[in-house]
């Protein structure tokens, strides 16, 4: 009877934080790999040496190299961090400027009317498009990237956090605020904001996911970033030539990227069952 106790307050640990801890472990191997590039490293990623061009996977080059020379098992580790890097600079814009507006959308109805509308003409378009349409406009660049990237994902938390409000303006507590003479910007930011928060820590899990998936698209038809800079995206068009001969030169890449977006979605996931009282 006593072990049967003791493994039911772990199941029921794993079934509430399993794809917490999956996920994280994903998600910690990849952080570990852009923190500690320099070290991990085995070659200079930016190195052209023909003379061990398209060589497989060896001793001295565990994932081989490219048409170049270069070492791939280098460059994806420094491309986890111009990821990793673009990922979370779009995030924090995203859900900083996107809990603004959603904030101001659902509280006041006139600005709503206008700002809804532009929402919903850029949510009207497929991301991937929008962003492939303002990054070929802008030009290459990470900070084009980061902005073609905040346009396409804005919509969504915009409208998110516009529901959000739309069914906390009528609660109690707001109606006591403005009783009590309460300020818009103290009812807004200091009681509505907080009941959002579940929200936004599960969106910034799984938006990152997303992000990683599209700055990869965006790569591998080369737009946005320099093709210089080592990335996941770059590395699997460079291989798509050699598919058939060299399979690794795109298949090693492609897989750090399906790592990656599995963490970050079941570390989502994960925090969305702990966090989302409908669903405890």
């Amino acid at each position: 009877m006593r072990t049967l106790r003791k493994r039911r307050p772990f199941k029921a640990f794993l079934r509430r934080y399993g794809r917490v801890i999956i996920g994280g472990f994903f998600v910690a191997i990849v952080v570990f790999m852009a923190i500690f590039a320099p070290v991990l490293v085995t070659h200079d990623p930016y190195r052209v040496d023909m003379s061990v061009a398209k060589m497989q996977p060896c001793k001295e080059h565990w994932f081989g190299t490219d048409q170049y020379g270069r070492d791939i098992y280098s460059r994806v580790i420094y491309g986890s961090r111009i990821t990793l890097l673009v990922a979370f600079a779009v995030q924090i814009l995203v859900v900083a400027i996107g809990t603004i507006l959603g904030l101001l959308c659902g509280y006041y109805k006139k600005f709503d009317a206008v700002c809804s509308r532009v929402m919903e003409g850029l949510a009207a378009l497929p991301q991937l498009l929008l962003a492939l349409a303002v990054a070929t406009l802008l030009g290459a660049g990470a900070f084009n990237v980061i902005f073609s990237l905040v346009v396409c994902a804005l919509p969504s938390i915009v409208r998110a956090i516009r529901s959000l409000v739309l069914s906390l303006r009528e609660r109690e507590f707001v109606e006591r605020e403005k009783a009590m003479g309460a300020s818009d910007f103290r009812t807004i930011f200091l009681h509505i904001l907080p009941h959002c928060s579940n929200y936004l820590l599960i969106r910034c899990a799984t938006g990152i996911s997303s992000t990683i998936s599209t700055q990869s698209t965006l790569a591998f038809l080369g737009v946005g970033l320099d093709p210089t800079i080592p990335s996941w995206g770059a590395s699997i068009a460079d291989g798509q030539a050699f598919l058939f001969f060299y399979p690794y030169m795109s298949v090693i890449p492609g897989v750090i990227i399906c790592m990656t977006v599995f963490g970050f979605t079941m570390m989502g996931e994960g925090l969305r069952d702990v966090l989302d009282p409908k669903l405890k």
